[in-house]
């Protein structure tokens, strides 16, 4: 056993020896073709291009801010070329706009050489006449012509027609005469007032249009008009029409006279216009009157219309359940047992909503009225002269009776 076990020890040491000079052989060997390779020349790398690198990197989308971003850009774009064409235009415009400048330079040129040629025209025709006497020296007539600077068709019957319109305003001027002295018997002057008595009664509107549609009225002279200076007029039981409407903030119906009419004794009727307004008896603009309301009905109606509304909201409210969702929402629902208690609120609360606005459109055209009783005094006061062309004073005041009716 002890010569088994030493010769096993000695194979082992020798086995160690044999592969450790093994292993040194091998690592020499390594380190002789390693130096071999380095000394060796090794040409240069080649370049790798980009479009031989394949990645495998996933698409992106666009976010939100790059989007507008992008919108951002072709807007500005876009405004730019809108600013470059608008600035075109204003340059077109204003070349125009010398041109035309320098046309009605011209033509005020022309006109002016025009009215030099017309003042040595009539000094020509004063000196041809050959009477004798002074002649006072008229400044000629300055013609102004309207054009169409705008206007390119090229008509000139604007400057043909103002150019014959030169001699027309010309023979006027010289024709003027004074006014004409104009006495009472035919001619009323302004200011004058005269008593009367109204015989229609009114019932003015005081609404927002009511001095578009005015409510007309009349009204009999009682009494002789009072002109300036104490003078008088025969104007008995001659008529004045008019028309007037309601203020209610005044609680007065405006009247305005637009005719009278008044018949002579030879039978001659006279029926002009008159401009003038009438005064109450508080002697103040208008006449003083009632102020009626209708719409006292038809808004306790739109109220009643608008109680049925609320209790058909009720019913249609009962008749339904609502719930919140997780999320926060609201929904609602109709029981089977409730849904014609439901279906009866809704109805009536459709039927109260339409009968309320309908009473409300009602209400905004229904607006408080004036009314004036007839046969109250009122006085009509002329505002302008009233050219009377017949001799009206000429008749007798003391007994000027209507003529008689057949």
């Amino acid at each position: 056993m002890s010569v088994d076990k030493f010769n096993a020890k000695a194979k082992l040491k020798k086995f160690k020896k044999q592969f450790i000079l093994g292993g040194g052989l091998v690592f020499v060997l390594i380190l002789v073709m390693v130096y071999s390779t380095d000394t060796k020349d090794t040409p240069p790398p080649e370049k790798i291009q980009s479009s031989q690198v394949y990645t495998a990197v996933k698409k992106l989308n666009p976010s939100t801010a790059d989007v507008l971003l992008q919108q951002n850009e072709q807007q500005q774009l876009q405004q730019a070329q809108i600013n470059q064409q608008l600035l075109q235009k204003i340059n077109d415009l204003e070349s125009q706009n010398q041109t035309y400048r320098k046309a009605a330079l011209e033509q005020e040129s022309n006109t002016n050489a025009l009215n030099d040629k017309l003042g040595k025209l009539n000094t020509t025709k004063i000196a041809a006449s050959g009477a004798t006497g002074n002649y006072v020296s008229q400044k000629p007539v300055k013609a102004v012509f309207e054009d169409d600077i705008n206007n390119d068709s090229g008509d000139d019957s604007t400057f043909e027609s103002a150019t014959q319109r030169i001699g027309q305003t010309a023979n006027n001027s010289s024709s003027d005469k004074p006014d004409e002295i104009k006495s009472i018997s035919t001619y009323i002057p302004s200011n004058t007032f005269v008593k009367g008595t109204l015989i229609v009664a009114l019932s003015a509107n005081t609404g927002g249009n009511a001095d578009t549609t005015p409510t007309p009225f009349l009204v009999r002279l009682t009494d002789l008009a009072r002109l300036p200076n104490e003078f008088r007029a025969n104007l008995r039981s001659c008529m004045v029409a008019g028309s007037g409407y309601g203020d209610l903030s005044t609680e007065r119906i405006k009247m305005r006279t637009t005719k009278m009419s008044c018949v002579l004794k030879n039978g001659q009727a006279i029926d002009i216009q008159v401009d003038g307004y009438i005064a109450g008896e508080d002697s103040k603009p208008g006449m003083r009157g009632m102020v009626v309301t209708h719409s006292g009905g038809v808004a306790a109606k739109a109220t009643l219309a608008g109680f049925i509304q609320g209790i058909g909201t009720i019913g249609q409210a009962m008749g339904q359940t609502q719930t919140i969702t997780p999320l926060g929402g609201v929904t609602t629902t109709i029981s089977p047992q409730q849904a014609v208690t439901a279906g009866a609120g809704a109805g009536i609360s459709q039927a109260g909503q339409t009968l309320s606005q309908y009473y409300m459109n009602m209400l905004t055209q229904i607006s408080p009225s004036i009314e004036v009783s007839a046969g109250r005094h009122v006085t009509v006061v002329f505002t302008n002269g009233v050219e009377l062309k017949l001799p009206i004073n000429s008749q007798d005041v003391s007994n000027n009776s209507p003529l008689p009716i057949q």
